[in-house]
């Protein structure tokens, strides 16, 4: 994972592909010189997809995998079934964990927190009430880079429901593997808010 030029980047934007035909979404992934370099896929399955329209997005459990430009295995990020804020685990492509999402419950200022394997604190990242800007911040409360919901200004932009946001990362100060581990965790945040 960590020689993967996936992982490159510091900033990133996320285009969500709308098919209404498919039973997960799918998201493309832009570097800031709008190269392609990934894609990340939800794996549904169709009773999951089904159960989506009966039940509480957060109590259905749900599994995201990043891949690079070429379909090579990133990552992924899982959460089963809970009735209350569990984990979303993230692991490598060789299905080890190396960290772990958790959200906070705030009011007004959605939070999470990411870990690292060894369950210490990495990054917090936190949002606003309107949800379309979180800060992410290092284990001291440092701003190390932000996650923005884009709009295109067009009429077509406001009327669709495909979400595109940019994450923004401060790579100077973070360690490789740290960016790694909070670029996941970013990439898998406004899923869990819808």
């Amino acid at each position: 994972m960590i020689n993967s030029i996936f992982f490159d980047s510091s900033t990133y934007f996320i285009d969500e592909n709308i098919n209404y035909f498919k039973f997960g979404n799918c998201f493309r992934v832009f570097n800031e010189k709008g190269s392609q370099v990934g894609f990340i896929s939800e794996k549904i399955s169709r009773g999951h997809k089904l159960l989506k329209h009966f039940l509480n997005r957060n109590i259905v459990p749900f599994q995201f995998e990043i891949k690079d430009s070429k379909g090579n295995l990133q990552s992924s990020i899982f959460k089963g079934w809970t009735f209350m804020l569990s984990p979303i685990v993230i692991k490598n492509e060789k299905a080890i964990t190396i960290g772990f999402v958790k959200r906070k419950f705030k009011l007004f200022n959605p939070t999470f927190t990411i870990y690292n394997k060894n369950n210490q604190v990495i990054a917090n990242i936190i949002g606003t009430f309107a949800s379309d800007f979180f800060q992410i911040q290092d284990s001291t409360g440092k701003n190390i880079g932000s996650i923005k919901k884009k709009w295109n200004g067009d009429m077509t932009g406001f009327f669709s429901t495909a979400d595109k946001y940019n994450i923004n990362l401060n790579s100077i100060k973070l360690e490789s593997f740290n960016k790694n581990i909070i670029l996941l965790g970013a990439l898998i945040i406004d899923k869990v808010l819808k």
